[in-house]
């Protein structure tokens, strides 16, 4: 997957400058599947006419980066706009990314949220801070598989898994439409489990 972050959404592409022809040169070598642009970028467009000319056929990931912790209702709004603008753009993947007040509180809202997903776009949810190691397990699960993992070599993300864990604990995790505390808290043992052998190994 192909991207070109700003230094605004967490990347290293320098804020201002233009992304259109580095776009272009990315996207003329073959082998690419997806691509994930910022749903509030304010060169959007120009970089979808980039997308319509050289990759017609990628699947476009449109995400949205939170790094202030929201909480309740501002956490359900961001989900829910960039799954708007994902619907209108014809995205297959609508992904947030962020840091949640209080995952105790607002945990089983996202899950409830993403069991009654119901549009076009995939969605794609990574909550980030202080022991966000299992919601992000349970995220995955209940939206089909999709996750980031790190391989330890660059920066890591708050809460995100080594790819291995989560690759195995997604495998192995059994899913839910609803949200569950009992099914929650086996993600919670397992996670612990396999971070404790990831630590092992």
């Amino acid at each position: 997957m192909a991207t070109l972050r700003r230094e605004a959404d967490g990347g290293r592409w320098p804020n201002g400058e233009d992304r259109r022809e580095a776009l272009d040169q990315i996207l003329s070598i073959p082998g690419w599947d997806a691509l994930d642009l910022e749903s509030d970028a304010p060169d959007l467009d120009a970089l979808l006419a980039v997308v319509r000319h050289r990759g017609p056929d990628l699947r476009l990931v449109l995400s949205k980066h939170s790094f202030v912790a929201v909480e309740g209702a501002e956490l359900a709004h961001q989900i829910m706009e960039v799954r708007n603008r994902a619907a209108e753009l014809g995205a297959q993947v609508a992904k947030w990314a962020g840091f949640v007040m209080d995952l105790e509180d607002d945990g089983p809202e996202l899950v409830r949220i993403l069991s009654a997903w119901n549009d076009t776009a995939l969605p794609a949810v990574f909550p980030m801070g202080l022991g966000a190691e299992p919601w992000r397990v349970a995220c995955a699960v209940v939206c089909g598989g999709w996750g980031y993992g790190h391989d330890g070599t660059g920066a890591v993300a708050p809460g995100q898994l080594p790819w291995q864990a989560l690759d195995a604990l997604i495998g192995s995790v059994p899913g839910s439409d609803r949200w569950d505390r009992e099914w929650f808290s086996g993600i919670v043992s397992a996670t612990a489990l396999a971070l404790r052998d990831e630590v092992a190994a």
